[in-house]
């Protein structure tokens, strides 16, 4: 399927007003709105799958800038620019790159893991925000948690992705 400019333009769009708004509902919900900074970046997909990746590009800037200004909690907007809007660019290049599906995932869970260490680097160094140290689970529980929620993320963008490519795609973008 084959789309022009303005069709382009109106998907870019649609999907920035998508993030925005699931965005603007997970900063309305504080630290448990995070799991919907996860749903907001799926939207994405809609752009990568049609080879719009300049213009996924141009969405996540969009939405990480407009959502800064708009969210009434900052840490949202910075969790969605610093961990999450970005993953579904890399993961699109990632799955084409790399044929090893195991290898793959491998690639992706490290970047996650990079990402979060910086965003946590940044939080202790920087902000200096201290981690709560009196947690009921011990360290590596906490760990492995954080590390089978990443697991999750990413199944949850694979079926993401495939719903979008095999069953919605045919009646978002029209067929020449």
């Amino acid at each position: 399927m084959r789309i022009d400019g303005g069709q382009k333009l109106w998907l870019t769009l649609m999907v920035i007003a998508l993030e925005l708004v699931v965005i603007f509902a997970a900063g309305m919900f504080g630290y448990f709105g995070y799991a919907l900074l996860c749903a907001a970046s799926v939207f994405t997909y809609v752009l990568t799958c049609e080879g719009l990746y300049l213009h996924a590009f141009i969405s996540y800037a969009a939405v990480s800038i407009i959502g800064f200004l708009i969210v009434p909690d900052k840490a949202t907007a910075i969790a969605f620019a610093g961990l999450f809007g970005h993953y579904p660019l890399f993961k699109t290049a990632a799955d084409a790159k790399l044929q090893n599906k195991a290898a793959a995932f491998c690639v992706k869970l490290l970047y996650c893991n990079v990402w979060l260490i910086a965003a946590l680097c940044v939080v202790i160094f920087i902000l200096k925000i201290s981690l709560p140290t009196d947690l009921p689970l011990p360290m590596w529980a906490v760990v492995c948690l954080v590390e089978a929620a990443l697991c999750i993320t990413e199944l949850i963008h694979t079926f993401c992705r495939w719903l979008y490519s095999e069953k919605l795609r045919s009646g978002i973008v029209p067929k020449n």
